[in-house]
């Protein structure tokens, strides 16, 4: 995390403002948010390096020449907390999704059973397609 982090807690749920990468960003509520390998928010693209920062609770869409620096704006996300289950998209069988099943973000709403982002563990099964997961 980075120095320029505020911690909120609302109802057993810790939020924390990142700052965000340079460039074009387009950033939906409830998106994967993910570290780049510089320490910036970005949405989550499954590339090595990145660390799981926790769950947008903002939209931000953002041009390149109104965001030229690192560290201008920042982002409110649920930040990764046992106490804190969030529901996925992840393609698993019930059989695959067991409970403290490791999963790893893959894109703005999508977890998987492998990958380069490790974004938490299955805390439920629900479908073939979704899950809770604890970030």
């Amino acid at each position: 995390m980075s120095e320029n982090t505020t911690t909120y807690k609302k109802h057993s749920v810790e939020y924390v403002d990142i700052p965000l990468a340079s460039g074009v960003l387009s950033i939906g509520v409830g998106d994967n948010i993910s570290y780049n390998a510089a320490g910036f928010g970005k949405v989550t693209t499954d590339t090595a390096g990145e660390k799981f920062a926790g769950v947008s609770t903002q939209a931000v869409e953002l041009s390149a020449a109104g965001n030229p620096a690192n560290g201008t704006y920042f982002l409110r996300v649920i930040v990764p907390r046992s106490v804190n289950v969030v529901k996925r998209n992840i393609a698993a069988t019930r059989a695959a999704a067991l409970p403290g099943t490791k999963v790893y973000a893959k894109s703005a709403k999508e977890f998987a059973l492998a990958g380069n982002v490790d974004g938490g563990e299955i805390f439920e099964f629900i479908s073939t397609t979704e899950c809770w997961v604890k970030i």
